[in-house]
């Protein structure tokens, strides 16, 4: 990369995991902003939202349906969610599970939980709409 681009920064990521705002942001002559994006740390960003680019944060203490959580995916998520991540609670396992989205494709790898069981998932897209994508997560979770 240097070689084409001389002081070229280089990510380390699994999974391509990168902060949303070091892919769309345009700020980056701000010599902070490399290190408050990698921290998770987002700096103002107007021109974001002034695009409609928005995060919507869902998270549960009860367990989710897994069928429910298939059929969403399949048939609920709307086209302009770009991208989703989170630490999964499905009723019929006793693993904790990592869900990646990344447009139509998705990943779910298991491990043992070592914190207490929730539901944790923030999706990212364009002019999002959070009521409905609230409502239809609740609609995956075990009564």
């Amino acid at each position: 990369m240097r070689s084409v681009k001389e002081g070229a920064r280089i990510l380390r990521s699994a999974h391509g995991n990168v902060p949303l705002s070091l892919l769309l942001d345009t700020n980056l002559s701000d010599p902070d902003f490399f290190d408050r994006a990698m921290m998770n740390i987002e700096p103002d960003s107007p021109h974001l939202n002034n695009d409609g680019f928005m995060s919507v944060s869902f998270q549960s203490n009860r367990p989710i349906a897994l069928k429910k959580f298939q059929q969403f995916l399949d048939y609920q998520l709307p086209e302009n969610v770009f991208r989703a991540k989170g630490i999964l609670w499905f009723d019929d396992s006793p693993l904790r599970h990592v869900f990646q989205l990344s447009g139509k494709r998705f990943t779910i790898d298991d491990s043992e939980w070592v914190t207490p069981q929730k539901n944790q998932m923030v999706l990212i897209g364009r002019k999002l709409d959070k009521l409905f994508l609230l409502q239809r997560l609740n609609d995956c979770l075990v009564r």
